[in-house]
């Protein structure tokens, strides 16, 4: 009889290994009818169940004795059948739990991270995704599914790493090339970045994200602010055959910091703006008789003569020296934070930016800039708060608006979201990316019909876009899935 069930077992597994999950769950069913105390069927039968969807049996099945339950990979299915209930919070109980009771299983460490970052605690699953890696054998997945993360915080040297790290495995993944290409242009790698394109064209030549990519980069084009609007679509890759959660899609914050007038946001800026270090020219002077409008242009003309030579570090000096002695000081500040960020010295530039606001309280542009910075960081709520002081002190910024509307929609505050996108959009009708974002909200909304007007816009606008085409067939057919 034993000798009959370690069969079954075998052929259980063999079929769940084949992703015949139907024929394995009636395998382990058989082994636990005959032996209901054989936790391996038990554990593989459960498997099947979510990995068949049917989370509600999952939980009927475990619930009720919870509590006595020792083996931690079995709690960590019941974890994953909350977290497809989208009870992010039970989930992150009882993978904490399940983690403890299996404290080297790297593939409930990493879950257990997931489900953090969709409970919005996005340091403790930082933490919990590093804990996990060294613990996980087939960490090429893993480093995958951290990459996109770090996309999505814009953390672009750490994304490059952990991209870098799952192509040596999987070296003919040509999308996530594409995405780490975007990255490292964004780290500031250019030619690396040409080098990665180039070679998915020499594979594909016809790669149509790849020939766009390369084209902006030939062209020294900065419009790709963050891996929301602009980037590479990243489809992320989940870790191993016991994974069964991905990682959410949503905007992340940008890299480039308003200086004023200098969009902060790559999609419909206005036609005299641009983006990014080291060009500061289209500053705009509102009242060229405006004594502190016209110090500020001219300390701004200052810097930019200093950055055209590419040095940061300089202009950082001379900023330095104009700290304490200017009479403008607030405006000194802010671009003092802006190069520092530029550096890489965050704390400076944190540092730099609360001074200037400690200075001039209504500057509003130190106020956004420092938003975004703390964005950058993951101090969301912070972020959020001072982002709305932002836009309070300068009704006519849309960037700060966007860059709202975006970490609004990434921690999940939606209702918050769709007016700021709103009224980017009342500025920018053509902005399809934004439009797409606007449509995401309105899904998690559960309000399909604005969804659909949305993206219905945007084809009208763009009638070859194939995501939005998707969208809407996904929309038409009731079957919206994860939207970027």
């Amino acid at each position: 009889m034993a000798e009959e069930m370690d069969v079954l077992l075998e052929r259980g597994q063999a079929a769940f290994d084949a992703r015949d999950y139907e024929q394995a769950g009636s395998l382990f069913k058989e082994v636990l009818d005959a032996e209901p105390g054989d936790s391996e069927a038990r554990l593989g039968y459960v498997r099947c169940l979510n990995e068949q969807g049917d989370s509600d049996a999952v939980k009927a099945l475990l619930e009720p004795t919870q509590d006595e339950i020792e083996d931690g990979r079995l709690l960590a299915e019941l974890a994953r059948a909350y977290y497809a209930d989208e009870r992010f919070e039970d989930s992150v109980a009882v993978f904490a739990t399940a983690s403890g009771k299996a404290p080297d299983d790297g593939h409930i460490r990493a879950n257990h991270g997931f489900a953090l970052w969709q409970e919005g605690d996005h340091t403790q699953a930082l933490d919990t995704l590093k804990e996990a890696l060294p613990l996980v054998q087939d960490d090429a997945l893993l480093s995958a599914n951290m990459g996109q993360i770090y996309l999505q915080l814009g953390m672009w040297n750490e994304a490059v790493s952990s991209i870098e790290r799952y192509l040596i495995d999987f070296p003919n993944d040509l999308r996530l090339r594409t995405v780490l290409a975007f990255a490292l242009d964004k780290a500031g790698w250019r030619e690396e970045a040409e080098t990665v394109l180039d070679e998915v064209l020499t594979i594909d030549p016809e790669h149509a994200e790849a020939k766009a990519q390369l084209a902006a980069l030939g062209e020294g084009a900065e419009e790709a602010e963050s891996p929301g609007p602009g980037a590479p679509d990243v489809e992320t890759p989940v870790v191993g055959g016991e994974f069964g959660l991905g990682i959410p899609d949503a905007p992340s914050p940008i890299d480039s910091l308003d200086l004023g007038g200098i969009s902060a946001f790559g999609g419909s800026a206005p036609a005299d703006s641009t983006v990014g270090l080291p060009d500061f020219g289209a500053i705009t002077v509102v009242d060229d008789t405006d004594p502190a409008k016209q110090a500020a242009e001219d300390l701004l003309t200052r810097v930019t003569e200093i950055l055209d030579e590419s040095d940061v570090p300089a202009g950082i000096a001379y900023l330095e020296s104009e700290r304490g002695t200017s009479d403008h000081p607030a405006e000194v500040l802010n671009l003092l934070g802006k190069l520092l960020t530029e550096d890489d010295d965050y704390e400076g530039a944190l540092e730099a930016f609360r001074e200037a606001i400690e200075v001039d309280p209504f500057h509003a542009q130190a106020q956004s800039n420092l938003g975004v910075l703390l964005w950058q960081m993951g101090e969301f709520e912070e972020a959020t708060e001072t982002l709305r002081q932002a836009i309070e002190l300068d009704t006519e910024d849309m960037d700060g608006r966007i860059n709202l509307a975006l970490i609004c929609h990434q921690v999940g505050l939606y209702e918050d979201a769709v007016p700021l996108y709103t009224q980017y959009l009342d500025q920018f009708p053509e902005n399809t990316e934004i439009r797409m974002e606007l449509a995401t909200c309105f899904v998690e909304l559960e309000e399909m019909d604005a969804a659909i007007r949305e993206v219905d816009t945007v084809l009208l606008l763009e009638p070859d876009n194939e995501a939005a085409q998707k969208r809407m067939d996904e929309l038409s057919a009731g079957t919206t899935g994860v939207w970027p």
